[in-house]
């Protein structure tokens, strides 16, 4: 990972972040249309119960006598109930309050495991109790078990129902819908694709910039300063770097200052050189002959010539100062004495 570009990572991970949330999105929404696919048949289920016991009760009704034998049931629904089964598509069974199977529908054999000759397990307190699902070689199965009462609210009957999930009963209003959400979810990920590689592009070029910029920074030439409109984290970065040129072009101007009184130091050092070697072999010369006391006028020549040695190592002696940058030195002295000497 860590020898991909910046622009790379960054669209790898838009895309991921994009990935996860449609696969969350998507899971979300299967597991919904799961729900509301159980709640559909489980509903379907009911109505066709429904629909089975008004007609159970309606050929009982149709009798001279209710049946209280298990033969005489047998003998009522034997053939019926395979006629009741295929009006609504369902295979059943009824049985006797006290648990034998009366009559079964014609698939009552393929369905032994939750079709068997005797019940073990009776409603409780409720005319229907759903016995669950299960799933078997041919798909899956709705159970469930229903009690038929007669006029005292005793049992006469319990009809055991087996609904088997078809999904493609499922109206194709709501198998639309889901083909049009993944038409949606997927053009909403190729453009969020598109998005994020534009993206990454953007923060790339821009981080490209600042980085071609650095590479033209000189300490000896005017540095291009560069302009962001935004105030966010690449902003910063651009104005980090123009503080930088700033920072930068002050100590060229510092460093040409520096530099060039460095080299004024360097001259007057040379110049307080040159001036002091000549000085002194002439400042002892003059000294021997001043010490001449036959001739007047030579020794206030030498004097003189001395005074003018002494002005010159003075002016050596400052320009050595100048080069050792001192403080400023004020002197007190005569214009008109040292005009005078000078003249004279």
């Amino acid at each position: 990972m860590r020898f991909l570009t910046l622009r790379v990572r960054t669209f790898l991970f838009m895309i991921l972040n994009l990935l996860l949330a449609f696969l969350l999105t998507g899971a979300f929404s299967l597991y919904h249309f799961q729900e509301e696919t159980t709640d559909y048949h489980q509903q379907r289920l009911e109505r066709k119960e429904r629909a089975i016991i008004s007609h159970i009760e309606y050929v009982i009704s149709g009798q001279d006598s209710v049946p209280r034998t298990y033969d005489e049931w047998s003998e009522l629904f034997d053939e019926r109930l395979n006629e009741i089964g295929s009006v609504h598509k369902l295979d059943l069974a009824i049985y006797h309050p006290k648990g034998e199977r009366i009559a079964a529908s014609v698939n009552a054999a393929e369905n032994q495991g939750v079709l068997p000759e005797r019940l073990n397990e009776f409603p409780k307190g409720g005319r229907r109790v759903p016995l669950g699902r299960k799933v078997d070689d041919s798909g899956d199965l709705l159970i469930s078990t229903s009690e038929i009462l007669d006029a005292n609210k005793e049992v006469d009957l319990i009809v055991k129902t087996l609904y088997r999930v078809d999904n493609s009963a499922i109206p194709e209003s709501e198998i639309e819908y889901l083909k049009q959400l993944v038409y949606v979810y997927l053009f909403l990920l190729l453009l969020g694709i598109v998005l994020a590689f534009v993206l990454s592009n953007y923060i790339s070029q821009n981080m490209r910039r600042v980085i071609e910029q650095l590479k033209k920074v000189r300490l000896n030439k005017s540095n291009e300063k560069l302009d962001w409109r935004f105030n966010d984290e690449i902003g910063e970065l651009i104005q980090q770097y123009n503080d930088m040129v700033e920072q930068l072009e002050r100590t060229a101007v510092e460093l040409a200052t520096s530099e060039r009184e460095s080299a004024w130091k360097e001259m007057a050092q040379q110049v307080a050189h040159e001036i002091k070697n000549p000085l002194t072999p002439m400042r002892l010369t003059l000294q021997m002959i001043e010490r001449e006391k036959d001739i007047k006028e030579v020794r206030e020549m030498a004097t003189n010539l001395l005074e003018e040695v002494e002005n010159l190592t003075h002016i050596a002696e400052a320009f050595s100062r100048f080069a050792q940058m001192p403080g400023l030195q004020l002197e007190r002295f005569d214009v008109s004495y040292q005009t005078n000497r000078a003249v004279g």
